[in-house]
């Protein structure tokens, strides 16, 4: 009898724990998206903008620009304007691709350097992210292990839920 009392208390206090955990779960404030300017882009887009329609959560999309690199090192011949054009270029990018979240909250645009994945996580993580909504390229096999996946990295390290949109096409 003892021992059925501490069962039915467990679930109680699980039940509980489940119901607070649902409404965090439900908060849907901020949303981000990272942007790598693919056609599976666009297919995270228009999610955000189905869960938009339903919480009206601001939206943030972010481009990083990743160093240019050669064999593992940095490469050093590379122009000086060569980065000021990615950055402007990847800004006018964004901007673009913001406007069919214009209206009563339109979309921040963000374009930030470095590890693309560690920066994604970093700048949820210090904005209050409380959705990540990002594309995928969907590689696999020996295409997979060489480009690595930023979305996996987004997905293992991230401190908010991830929803992964590859493009259908």
């Amino acid at each position: 009898m003892l021992l059925r009392l501490n069962i039915h208390a467990d679930i109680n206090a699980w039940v509980s724990h489940f119901r607070h955990s649902a409404t965090q779960f439900m908060k849907l404030e901020h949303i981000l998206i990272p942007c790598d300017f693919s056609s599976s882009t666009r297919a995270a887009i228009d999610y955000a903008l189905t869960l938009r329609e339903r919480f009206p959560a601001a939206v943030t999309l972010l481009h990083v620009i990743a160093p240019f690199v050669g064999y593992g090192a940095e490469i050093s011949f590379i122009p000086d304007n060569a980065e000021v054009n990615r950055e402007q270029g990847a800004e006018a990018r964004l901007k673009e691709l913001a406007t069919p979240f214009a209206g009563s909250v339109p979309a921040k645009t963000v374009c930030l350097r470095g590890q693309p994945w560690q920066a994604i996580c970093d700048w949820a993580a210090d904005n209050e992210v409380d959705l990540i909504v990002m594309p995928t390229h969907g590689h696999s096999g020996l295409l997979h292990m060489w480009l690595g996946s930023v979305a996996e990295r987004v997905v293992q390290k991230a401190a908010c839920p991830v929803l992964v949109v590859r493009n259908p096409t």
